[in-house]
């Protein structure tokens, strides 16, 4: 449901197996995102993201996780990971609205012909589909907890 998100928090916080996560909502395009936070005062999550901040880029860290890792070590955040949901197939909500506005925008100004254009254009651009999938805060936390379950597996090859 494309309104489902205006009934959901912009920012969950919760503990997995003593990894500190957080499901955070764009300030504009209005999808979410999932961070993985790494305590550095333990070893192995130290470990874990040293390591994951040697590879040249985020795509490189070999997570499953919806859309890949897109943050990481790589952008200055010494102690997180994180992925988004705003990849092909997803609905950012906030690029809905911005359709919305803009249209509503050129009609109050008698605009109709650019009005029509505009939905149009918007109708067949590929930013949004009528197929495109909100992934909410569910979904998120899901993912969340099996980033962690794959860290937790990581934790226990770097032991042996």
């Amino acid at each position: 449901m494309i309104e489902e998100w205006k009934n959901e928090p912009d920012l969950v916080k919760f503990t997995y197996k003593g990894y500190r996560c957080e499901v955070k909502r764009h300030p504009t395009l209005k999808h979410l995102c999932g961070y993985v936070y790494f305590d550095i005062n333990k070893p192995k999550q130290k470990n874990l993201i040293d390591e994951m901040g040697k590879k040249e880029n985020v795509w490189n860290i070999d997570l499953d996780v919806h859309g890949g890792i897109t943050w990481g070590p790589q952008y200055g955040e010494t102690n997180c990971i994180g992925f988004d949901c705003a990849h092909w197939g997803d609905l950012a909500p906030g690029v809905l609205e911005t359709y919305r506005d803009m249209t509503n925008m050129l009609i109050e100004i008698g605009e109709h012909d650019k009005a029509k254009e505009w939905h149009d254009l918007c109708s067949n651009s590929s930013v949004y589909k009528s197929r495109d999938v909100y992934r909410n805060v569910a979904f998120v936390k899901k993912e969340l907890r099996k980033v962690v379950n794959q860290l937790i597996v990581l934790e226990d090859k770097d032991e042996s």
